[in-house]
């Protein structure tokens, strides 16, 4: 067997790892750009806490009967004051 043949071979073997590699890179990076654009695009609106409680009241209403709904909205209340104290904030 010729030294070529196999010194050939294996320096085809090598470049079809990197072309995969590279491929799986660029794959990855115009994902990445995808995700950066759609976030640009469709930001997230501030949550205001009149919302919040309306909703979490709606919930509380349809799943719990009255003295767990009272209970579920203080731990609602309790949630929103823990994410928005200062130095926590909600992103």
């Amino acid at each position: 067997m010729n030294v070529w043949d196999v010194l050939l071979t294996v320096l085809g073997w090598i470049l079809l790892v990197i072309a995969c590699f590279l491929a799986v890179a660029i794959l990855l990076g115009v994902l990445n750009w995808i995700g950066i654009a759609m976030t640009r695009k469709f930001k997230r609106k501030p949550v205001v806490r009149e919302r919040y409680t309306d909703e979490a009241g709606i919930m509380s209403k349809r799943l719990y009967m009255p003295p767990e709904a009272q209970a579920f909205m203080a731990g609602a209340r309790w949630g929103w004051g823990f994410m928005h104290r200062k130095g926590r904030q909600v992103k």
